[in-house]
């Protein structure tokens, strides 16, 4: 009797260990499958940064209690009527370096107008209590301005301040970023 007990509790042990171990092995397959997918997934929406557009008359320092940086420095010198106040502003984050870049059109070999985006104003410390406030116009085409920035761990993100054309509300949160090889790395691993 108690030789057949001990063989029921070692059987019983036996099926524990072997649905344990395929547990393990789906747990580890499981595994496998999100690092090789985070790996090669280079896109990502995050929900980090927000922007906000105003009017020129808008005071920030006493509706929302902070004075952002401005783009240009001195927004009152902005003569163009059609100009607004565009607020880049991090969620829960801080941007450590955003490029402000402006649309330069020339002319190729053939003759053709082509255009590309310069490097003008370089931002350093974008926070929620310090946002960056870009004095400018929008427009419909062919956006005049961009900034491009990094993620903590390295991901890129680039937004292009055109007009929007379906409902006219030009507020935005969040946005898609590209992560290269490198930056996946870095976020699987926690290395900021």
């Amino acid at each position: 009797m108690i030789l057949q007990i001990a063989n029921n509790i070692s059987l019983l042990w036996d099926y524990t260990n072997n649905f344990l171990t395929v547990i393990g092995l789906i747990s580890l397959l499981l595994t496998f499958v999100r690092v090789i997918w985070a790996l090669f997934d280079s896109n990502e929406w995050i929900d980090n940064i927000r922007i906000e557009e105003y009017p020129l008359d808008k005071d920030f320092e006493s509706e929302k209690g902070f004075y952002p940086e401005f783009y240009p420095a001195y927004p009152c010198e902005v003569e163009n009527e059609s100009a607004t106040q565009n607020l880049f502003i991090p969620q829960n984050t801080i941007i450590r370096n955003a490029v402000i870049k402006k649309v330069d059109f020339y002319e190729d070999k053939k003759g053709e107008t082509q255009y590309k985006y310069k490097k003008v104003h370089v931002v350093k410390e974008i926070s929620p209590h310090n946002p960056l406030c870009l004095v400018i116009e929008r427009t419909e085409a062919i956006p005049q301005y961009m900034i491009e920035w990094k993620t903590e761990y390295g991901g890129k993100g680039e937004y292009y301040f055109g007009d929007n054309l379906r409902n006219g509300d030009n507020t935005l949160t969040g946005f898609k970023y590209y992560f290269g090889f490198i930056a996946k790395i870095r976020k699987v691993l926690n290395l900021k």
